[in-house]
């Protein structure tokens, strides 16, 4: 809501104004409560490339992958939730770090594959590489600006 707002105009029913509450249980000003977003969103994970599905289930979607650690698996912890009954819950890990981008395994029974090679190690990840995940496979795009 703007500062300026006595009320919200899209809330046909509201009628007054309804008090903000803050972190700490208190009210606050619209101001403090936009810095209260600024900084969360500061706080986000910034989009950093997409897993984009070429084989599989569901072909043609893409996953958005974020700076840190994007689990891949078919778990409801997963970042990166495919549907593939030949997925473990956390199947695999992409991560990016101030080095780039690297893959791993994370124990799956079926493993993982980088370009048609075995997983068994880290491996860097670079634009365009694929990855095979069970029965499904992803092409691996870089964010550039």
């Amino acid at each position: 809501m703007e500062e300026s707002w006595e009320r919200c105009p899209y809330c046909e029913a509201e009628k007054e104004p309804l008090p903000r509450k803050g972190e700490n249980g208190g009210t606050v000003t619209p101001t403090e409560a936009v810095e209260v977003v600024a900084r969360k969103e500061s706080d986000a994970r910034r989009l950093v490339g997409w897993l984009v599905v070429t084989a599989g289930e569901q072909l043609d979607q893409d996953f958005r992958v974020h700076t840190g650690k994007n689990v891949i698996g078919k778990g409801s912890k997963a970042d990166v939730l495919i549907k593939d009954a030949y997925l473990s819950e956390k199947h695999a890990l992409l991560e990016f770090t101030e080095d780039g981008y690297v893959l791993s395994d994370l124990k799956s029974k079926r493993g993982t594959e980088l370009n048609g090679k075995p997983v068994e190690a880290e491996r860097s990840l670079r634009d365009g590489d694929r990855i095979k995940v069970g029965n499904t496979e992803l092409k691996f795009r870089t964010f550039s600006t």
